[in-house]
């Protein structure tokens, strides 16, 4: 199942650092050691049970990893450091898009706002950037710059997809359809695009879903993924669905994982700096076992919200 939230930012590097410290620490019987272990336990636990929705939320889990570890081991820990780099990256990234949309805000009163919000955030990322004199490269007062850096400009974006749908791209847009007769109208949506280090597209989805953070499964009542590899996104334009190839749809119903095997998706807006993504799709879906099939008819997407990862 693919996620529809930003990948967290916490590196594999830091989380196999925190694992082969946990290891060497374990059976140390000083109080030291034993201290120290606690600490790494925590600081894994943050990472595997953190279930967030957001990179704003994602960001404040290394900020509280980055605070165990340094109290246990210091400042300038060069895992948590090299976890911290990549994430300036991407909010930069999202920093860069919002001023391209704030370009477009004829209001004065919201380019106003929004372009106070942006310069604020602007602020932000360049204190997570600088390490203090003081205490170096404190990764734990870093992100948590980074992390408000964030909400600032999730805030801006809000205000801009409000403004510029009169409401309709309320957490995110929409992405609905009839999944054999019965309406599918989940309550989120979001357009996912991941690059690599190089900034090279890798993969673009649009999803809509169903969130309760209290469920075992989160996303139990339902999702729907398209997704395109950059070797078939070609942007707006019709695309033909064929079986274990991309471009897919992927769905979860009732607990089983679907994909398409025919139909089409039909991309009429695709825009980024506009914050748009529009279109219709029609497929028949089959369960991973190949015993259930289900019918996509009507189905529509306006997607205003969204996330690049790296």
């Amino acid at each position: 199942m693919l996620r529809r939230r930003p990948t967290r930012p916490i590196s594999t590097a830091i989380a196999l650092e925190s694992v082969i410290r946990q290891t060497v620490l374990t059976g140390l019987t000083d109080p030291f050691s034993e201290i120290r272990l606690a600490v790494v336990t925590a600081a894994l636990a943050n990472m595997d049970t953190s279930d967030s929705t957001s990179l704003y939320q994602d960001i404040n889990v290394l900020r509280k990893v980055a605070i165990k570890i340094e109290r246990a081991y210091g400042l300038n820990d060069a895992a948590l450091v090299a976890a911290l780099d990549p994430v300036i990256t991407v909010v930069e990234g999202n920093l860069q898009a919002l001023r391209v949309r704030i370009a477009t805000v004829t209001s004065p009163k919201l380019n106003a706002k929004v372009t106070a919000l942006a310069d604020s955030a602007a602020t932000l990322v360049t204190a997570a950037k600088t390490p203090r004199k003081k205490k170096l490269n404190n990764v734990g007062a870093r992100s948590t710059a980074l992390r408000d850096a964030q909400k600032a400009i999730d805030t801006a974006n809000a205000k801009i997809d409000h403004a510029a749908s009169g409401g309709s791209c309320r957490n995110g847009g929409r992405v609905t359809a009839s999944i054999d007769g019965v309406s599918f109208t989940p309550t989120y949506a979001t357009v996912q695009k991941v690059v690599d280090a190089n900034n090279v597209l890798q993969t673009v989805q649009v999803s809509g879903y169903y969130y309760d953070q209290a469920a075992p499964n989160p996303y139990a009542q339902g999702t729907m993924d398209l997704l395109w590899t950059a070797a078939t996104f070609t942007g707006a334009g019709t695309y033909t669905l064929t079986d274990n190839s991309t471009p897919t749809v992927l769905s979860q119903q009732a607990g089983d994982l679907f994909h398409a095997t025919s139909g089409t998706i039909t991309l009429t807006t695709y825009d980024e700096a506009g914050q748009l993504a529009e279109g219709t799709f029609e497929c028949t879906l089959t369960n991973s076992g190949g015993s259930v099939t289900k019918v996509v008819t009507s189905g529509s997407f306006r997607v205003c919200r969204f996330v690049t990862l790296q």
